[in-house]
């Protein structure tokens, strides 16, 4: 089953947001049920116990590219960005347009700051490239994991990745309500809006 007609174009509805280790939410599966392990810090089932247990990263693809860094227009998470270039809706903001599969003619180049202390270089791409959100979950061996502390993650990290992409041109809505309650996918707010606090420049 896909979304209807009316909300297809998930593009102009929601703002995708990148998470990673630094987001530092573990999730365990008891009798099929996922669980988040900072919201529910005293299960009483032991860790050995779990059916699973892993941490999610997400990438978006970009007009065929895969690309694992990037801020949202709608929503940036980057405060040099906030600061710099402020929210920028209809606009995918990268550090880098080497990778990114779109047409140069389409990306507007920005720089904030002093030009002898250039702080930030930001690359502004239409919303139009985006194709699909990835989701990366990464699955932990419980007997090895203790806390939510990064350096446990790594030490428990099995090396077997669970990979679940939602397609932005036929989106599933399960797998959008997933994303969603996992905070990769956030309802635009047209209202929202945040002007750059410093000097920001185009460069041509």
């Amino acid at each position: 089953m896909e979304i209807s007609e009316k909300t297809k174009n998930i593009r102009d509805l929601y703002a995708f947001i990148e998470i990673d280790l630094n987001y530092r939410d573990v999730y365990a599966v008891i009798d099929g049920v996922e669980y988040n392990l900072r919201l529910w810090p005293e299960l009483k089932t032991r860790w050995s116990e779990f059916d699973a247990m892993y941490y999610y990263d997400t990438a978006v693809v970009l007009n065929g590219v895969e690309v694992k860094s990037w801020d949202d227009g709608y929503y940036p998470e980057n405060p040099m960005v906030l600061d710099y270039i402020g929210t920028r809706p209809g606009y995918i903001i990268l550090s880098d347009d080497k990778h990114c599969g779109v047409p140069s003619d389409e990306i507007l180049h920005m720089v904030g700051g002093h030009p002898k202390e250039l702080l930030i270089d930001a690359y502004l791409i239409p919303r139009k490239y985006y194709d699909k959100v990835i989701l990366y979950r990464h699955y932990l061996d419980s007997s090895l994991y203790f806390s939510s502390v990064e350096p446990s993650i790594y030490r428990a990290k099995t090396g077997r990745t669970y990979k679940i992409e939602l397609d932005l041109n036929h989106p599933n809505p399960d797998l959008l309500q997933a994303m969603i309650r996992l905070g990769v996918c956030k309802k635009i707010d047209p209202t929202y809006h945040v002007s750059p606090l410093r000097t920001v420049r185009t460069v041509q």
